[in-house]
């Protein structure tokens, strides 16, 4: 509603600040009959000029951080400016190879509080109880 006042801020901080990026991937099909097409074509669209373009033609924010430098209409934004300083503490999702069960676990944790099928403290030793065994096996590299 436009009466209601609101700011953008960085994510909250416990002992550091921390951001997940990413979210869109490309790829190349084991069938592609023209591999080194598409690899050339990859090459174009992920650097840093080209993905700071992509990303404002589709209203997309970029995973590169040098493309911040090829991206004005980031800096004419305060959204966008909050954005750019997260990026600062940004990291891939997904540092693990079961990262599909963990994030599953972890969203449906996240989803069962907010909708209060579950208390937040049920619903995180949930999402322990089936994460933890996962990195007991394998743990996530430092």
């Amino acid at each position: 509603h436009e009466s209601f006042e609101y700011k953008y801020a960085l994510l909250p901080m416990g002992k550091q600040y921390a951001s997940v990026i990413g979210g869109e991937n490309f790829g190349i099909t084991t069938a592609c009959k023209a591999k080194d097409a598409c690899v050339e074509f990859l090459k174009f669209m992920q650097s840093a000029k080209n993905n700071a373009q992509w990303c404002e033609i589709a209203g997309k924010l970029p995973v590169r951080r040098d493309a911040i430098d090829h991206a004005p209409f980031l800096s004419e934004d305060e959204r966008y400016v909050v954005f750019t300083e997260q990026m600062n503490y940004a990291v891939a999702r997904g540092p693990h190879p079961e990262w599909p069960i963990i994030s599953e676990a972890l969203y449906s944790a996240l989803q069962a509080a907010l909708i209060g099928a579950k208390t937040p403290e049920q619903a995180i030793k949930d999402a322990a109880a089936v994460i933890n065994p996962i990195l007991e096996v394998t743990p996530i590299a430092e």
